[in-house]
């Protein structure tokens, strides 16, 4: 997902208006490993530097962390990210294609032949905002810890009340008598 800079390269701004597919690793807990996502904002270019401000959104579907239901939602936030482009100041600053030493007061990303690369800002922005828990309604009873019911569609009948953990509890009990927690 390239973003070509040469029509803003003697000043000005650039509207951005990017949809895509990207693949997802399921590690986050995605129901499926493609997320369309769309990115609109405008690029300007600020001295010697060319800022993206943005806003990046998409539909995403996962299942609830309490109840194992899948549910789907939209997902959105604002970035506001700074390229350089190196060249200009000579190759000193690049220890490989992708990566920038840190000579910079802000996190930046190369500017590589008048292109930048938007699909790892768009990553780096949808894995850093995605949130870590996702629950169908803030309502959700979640499964039962002993027979694994969806107790939002109602009780499973399993005894919750376990007398051996009794004992733990009143020794918990005891170290805070007398105190406020």
């Amino acid at each position: 997902m390239d973003f070509d800079l040469t029509q803003i390269y003697s000043g000005g701004t650039a509207n951005v208006d990017l949809s895509g597919v990207f693949t997802i690793s399921d590690d986050y807990g995605l129901s499926n490993n493609e997320v369309k996502t769309e990115l609109i904002g405008s690029i300007s270019k600020v001295s010697d530097k060319f800022v993206l401000e943005a806003t990046l959104s998409a539909e995403i579907e996962r299942c609830c962390d309490l109840c194992l239901e899948p549910l789907k939602f939209t997902f959105k936030c604002d970035l506001k990210e700074t390229f350089v482009d190196l060249s200009s100041r000579g190759t000193s600053n690049i220890s490989s294609e992708n990566s920038i030493d840190n000579d910079f007061e802000d996190d930046v990303w190369p500017v590589i032949s008048k292109m930048i690369d938007l699909k790892p800002v768009v990553l780096s922005a949808f894995y850093l905002n995605l949130p870590s828990k996702t629950v169908c309604n803030e309502q959700c009873k979640g499964l039962c810890s002993i027979c694994g019911h969806n107790l939002n569609f109602g009780e499973c009948g399993c005894e919750a009340y376990d007398p051996r953990k009794e004992k733990i509890y009143e020794g918990l009990r005891s170290l805070f008598q007398d105190k406020e927690v």
